[in-house]
């Protein structure tokens, strides 16, 4: 399992316990960038395919994984628009709770990228990129 699989799992673990919510009855997740680390590892093994490192390569891997682990079989979708899926996931998320399909919804803005990526970055003006990025929250229905 891939740095970020653990951090976005972790990190949201943590906000489903604060929140009180053992499993909500949907996950959106927020990225940019997706398994980075993981695409990178495919590319530099075009040679030899293997399937597990592009099962866990895809931007949804991130919110699939923490529905595994929690068996949670509720609404489940990743947004991946570069500077706007946070936005859009904390949206649909509001239209979840508004329409009365959720009372509870795991909302989670997870990035990561390797020292390649950020070396590309860098040469390109981009100077502020973390290793490893994760945030979950956790929004309720008011009762």
């Amino acid at each position: 399992m891939g740095k970020i699989l653990k951090s976005s799992l972790l990190v949201s673990l943590k906000a489903l316990k604060m929140s009180g919510i053992d499993i909500p009855d949907a996950i959106i997740t927020a990225t940019s960038l997706g398994c980075w680390e993981n695409s990178e590892k495919i590319l530099d093994n075009l040679t030899e395919p293997k399937p597990t490192l592009f099962m866990q390569s895809t931007h949804n891997t991130i919110s699939s994984n923490t529905a595994i682990y929690l068996k949670c079989h509720g609404y489940n979708i990743t947004y991946t628009q570069v500077g706007d899926a946070l936005d859009r996931a904390l949206r649909k998320a509001e239209l979840l709770i508004k329409s009365g399909k959720a009372a509870s919804v795991l909302v989670g803005l997870h990035e990561e990228t390797t020292p390649r990526y950020r070396e590309l970055m860098l040469k390109n003006g981009k100077d502020d990129l973390r290793p490893l990025y994760s945030l979950a929250l956790v929004i309720k229905k008011k009762h």
